[in-house]
């Protein structure tokens, strides 16, 4: 009689944590606390928007250590609702998460290198800058030969941009940078 009861309380603290996990499993929210307000908004694409806000406002005051997860989270909800153009921003956002918060450029460089395709105009603000992301994190690897490619390659593109276009100056003086770092 003993056994049969050891048995059913192994089983039921089987089934109890099996059914914790699918509910885990099947639950649409981050498993990190994201701010409230994300939490409150209804649709996918009012959560792609506000994620892509919140990240842009955490890279320009330096506050990165939710980026990643929001990244993540926003790059699920553009591939659950196949929105291409949220794709390519979320995997930019997460190569600048491993650039400035991890310190990881090869793993940058192949997030940034997952941007080009959703912006295959090559004179696009997520297809120049991440082009120029990748160079600098191939400078910052130490590899020259791969990093004076894209500076190549950013030389051939600014060159079509109007004088007067200010990601021409953006870029050129990283660029002016890359060639002195050399």
């Amino acid at each position: 009689m003993r056994r049969v009861y050891k048995y059913l309380f192994i089983v039921t603290i089987f089934l109890n944590g099996l059914s914790s996990f699918i509910s885990d499993a099947q639950t649409n929210e981050p498993s990190l606390p994201f701010p409230p307000a994300y939490n409150k908004l209804r649709t996918d694409t009012a959560r792609m928007r506000f994620l892509m806000n919140t990240i842009s406002d955490s890279l320009n005051s330096g506050q990165l250590t939710m980026v990643y997860d929001m990244a993540k989270e926003g790059l699920r909800l553009a591939e659950k609702n196949q929105v291409d153009t949220m794709k390519g921003i979320f995997y930019f956002d997460l190569g600048k998460a491993f650039t400035y918060q991890y310190s990881l450029p090869d793993s940058a460089i192949f997030y940034y290198k997952k941007v080009l395709p959703y912006f295959p105009d090559k004179l696009r603000y997520y297809n120049l800058i991440s082009m120029r992301e990748i160079m600098i994190a191939f400078l910052n690897s130490g590899k020259k030969d791969s990093a004076m490619a894209y500076l190549d390659s950013l030389h051939a593109r600014i060159d079509t941009l109007a004088i007067s276009n200010p990601r021409r100056y953006s870029i050129s003086s990283v660029m002016a940078t890359a060639y002195q770092y050399y």
